[in-house]
C-alpha cells in the first residue's frame, strides 16, 4: 500500500497531504460509418461523439513559496492546501465525402467536414487540515471553459496515371471559431 492508506509502514513517511496525489480519467468514444451509393455517386459518413473526463487532487501546500498554505492557515487555521480539479472535454464530429468518376480513369471526391468541442475545466484550491485530509474549505477557484468549432468543406481530383502511379490535386477551405 502507500503511506496514504497503509499506517503500518512504521517510519515511512507521507511527503503529501492525504488525499491528495490521485488521478482518474475516463473516456468514451463512439463512431458511426455509413457508406452507400446514389446512382454513380459513392458517399461515406463518419460521425464521431466522446467524451473525456479527468480528474486530480495535488498537493498545493508548497505551491507558490507557500502562498496557499499561509492563506489557509490565515483563513482556515490550517496549514494545508490541496487542488481537486476535474476537466471534461465533449467532442462531435461529421464527415461527409462523396466520391464521383468523371471519365476514365479520373474520380473526384468532394465533401464537408463539421467539428463542435466543449471543455469545462475546473481547478480548484482548497484549505486542507494536514492531519485528516478533510478541505476546510475555498481559497481559490478557476473555471476556464472553452469551445472549437470548425466548418471546411475539401474536394480532390484524382488522375489514374498508371497502375502504380496516380495524380491528385485538391483543395480544402475551413472557418474555425475558438473561446
Amino acid at each position: 500500500g502507500t503511506s496514504d492508506v497503509d499506517r503500518a509502514l512504521g517510519r515511512f513517511r507521507q511527503a503529501a497531504l492525504l488525499g491528495t496525489g490521485g488521478y482518474g480519467r475516463s473516456t468514451d468514444a463512439y463512431t458511426l460509418i455509413m457508406n452507400g451509393v446514389l446512382g454513380r455517386l459513392d458517399w461515406t459518413s463518419v460521425t464521431g461523439y466522446n467524451v473525456d473526463d479527468v480528474t486530480s487532487n495535488r498537493d498545493a501546500t508548497a505551491v507558490a513559496g507557500g502562498f496557499f498554505s499561509s492563506q489557509a492557515l490565515s483563513i482556515y487555521g490550517v496549514s494545508g492546501a490541496g487542488i481537486p480539479a476535474s476537466f471534461r472535454n465533449q467532442k462531435f464530429s461529421e464527415e461527409l465525402r462523396f466520391t464521383l468518376p468523371i471519365g476514365a480513369g479520373i474520380n473526384w471526391l468532394f465533401g464537408a467536414f463539421y467539428t463542435d468541442e466543449d471543455r469545462r475545466p475546473v481547478s480548484d484550491t482548497v484549505a486542507v487540515d494536514p492531519g485528516t485530509g478533510e478541505s476546510e474549505g475555498l481559497l481559490l477557484r478557476t473555471a476556464n471553459p472553452g469551445t472549437y468549432r470548425e466548418r471546411a468543406a475539401f474536394t480532390n481530383v484524382t488522375f489514374d496515371i498508371a497502375p502504380r502511379f496516380d495524380l491528385q490535386l485538391g483543395a480544402r477551405y475551413a472557418e474555425s471559431e475558438q473561446s
